[in-house]
């Protein structure tokens, strides 16, 4: 887990700084070998560092920089902190990867502080190009029908592949639906482009970036 395109990366980053967010405690849920944790805690000024991941491969890289980490999994296990007891909570391209995104939202309330931020994204099944992809009767992307072979996809002929394990895809209404049912309150709603090699599609992904509903990828910034 923890995997992130460079553009959702820095649109996190940017608001971070764009709104203040502060925080002494901070938590990462599938924050991976943790270079965009450290960069997530240097943004909050945040001084204790903690990264929850499936991967222990990656643990032990994010550990050698300093980071306190727990090898667990977030759609079952209890995380091991007290109530209330966290500033910042992030989860970044990894609620997709949860059977359970319940458990683990409802642990993220349990742990953070009343008042606590919750940062999170994931991509948006609802995407402009997922949508015209439907249309024409093609596999959304992002989705992964099959565990072997990357399938139903226009421009793409079917070849093996390795998933990367996307088993809970969410829209944009979804996302909000979720977050607010859990008892998030929802301050911020952005969307990000996806990662492009071909100058036009970033032209028009950037545009349709600006409506969170049909951009690539959705970052949502929630208050306990």
């Amino acid at each position: 887990m923890g995997y992130s395109i460079p553009e959702i990366r820095r649109l996190i980053l940017k608001n971070i700084y764009k709104y203040n967010i502060r925080g002494e405690r901070l938590l990462d849920i599938g924050g991976g070998t943790g270079e965009l944790t450290i960069n997530i805690a240097k943004a909050a000024k945040a001084k204790e560092v903690h990264i929850i991941d499936i991967d222990r491969y990656a643990l032990a890289k994010a550990k050698e920089q300093g980071l306190h980490t727990y090898a667990l999994d977030a759609s079952r296990d209890r995380f091991p902190f007290p109530d209330d007891c966290f500033d910042i909570v992030t989860s970044i391209e990894t609620i997709e990867h949860l059977q359970d995104p319940d458990h683990c939202l409802t642990e993220v309330k349990r742990v953070l502080k009343p008042g606590g931020y919750f940062i999170v994204s994931t991509p948006n099944l609802a995407w402009w190009v997922n949508r015209l992809a439907l249309l024409f009767g093609y596999q959304p992307y992002f989705s992964e029908p099959s565990s072997r072979i990357n399938v139903g996809k226009a421009f793409r002929k079917p070849s093996p592949y390795k998933p990367s394990g996307h088993v809970r895809l969410l829209t944009y209404k979804a996302l909000k639906d979720l977050l607010r049912y859990y008892g998030f309150k929802i301050l911020v709603i952005k969307g990000s482009p996806g990662h492009h090699h071909m100058k036009l599609l970033c032209l028009v992904d950037n545009v349709f970036s600006l409506i969170p509903a049909l951009a690539a990828e959705i970052l949502v910034i929630a208050q306990k």
